[in-house]
């Protein structure tokens, strides 16, 4: 029973990311929201660093402006060098991709891992599924076990502390997952079904 819970809270969300990420700002709004983080970005609040990558990237979903793309880039690699741990997700999640740069593994990897300590449940994902494809030279079955077991634990936790209470479990599920990185409904989904060793 509980599974069937998780199970629709996770689909839930998806409807309720999607909305979010497709929020448009009309041109105006996008410029002034812009100018407003650049002051803040350029006194070293990392925040607003990584809420610049983040307008930017939304920009691009929308609109799909290259450019938007290249300073959403910029933005989230600031944040990265800043060891802010969802900015390290999203350049790995560029990198992986190939979003504003060329597609290497091997960068993805090492953003994810270093995202994934600080506790990043989105970079735990991630690094389970590279290591524990059997079709690549990442294949390691040690650490897709290693990441599996601190997701399920940190993933254990959120549901623990929240499944019991009275509250909006949907918008505090939403909130929870949205605010480690990128992500979208396919990886959501993947995320329910998957399956530990």
């Amino acid at each position: 029973m509980k599974k069937l819970i998780y199970l629709f809270i996770f689909l839930f969300s998806i409807g309720a990311y999607a909305q979010i990420n497709q929020s448009k700002l009309s041109e105006a709004e996008f410029k002034h929201k812009v100018m407003q983080l650049e002051q803040k970005a350029i006194k070293g609040d990392v925040n607003a660093i990584l809420a610049l990558g983040n307008l930017y990237y939304s920009h691009f979903t929308n609109n799909q402006k290259n450019n938007n793309l290249k300073k959403s880039y910029f933005w989230f690699e600031k944040a990265a060098f800043k060891k802010h741990n969802v900015g390290m997700y999203n350049l790995g999640y560029f990198n992986e991709q190939g979003l504003s740069t060329r597609v290497s593994l091997k960068k993805a990897i090492r953003w994810y891992e270093s995202s994934a300590k600080t506790g990043n449940p989105l970079s735990m994902f991630k690094l389970i599924k590279i290591y524990r494809n059997e079709n690549t030279k990442n294949y390691d079955l040690e650490k897709a076990t290693y990441w599996s077991t601190l997701f399920f634990k940190i993933t254990k936790d959120f549901y623990e502390s929240n499944m019991d209470k009275e509250e909006n479990v949907n918008e505090k599920f939403k909130q929870h997952f949205n605010k480690f990185g990128i992500v979208n409904s396919e990886m959501l989904i993947e995320i329910v079904n998957f399956k530990p060793y």
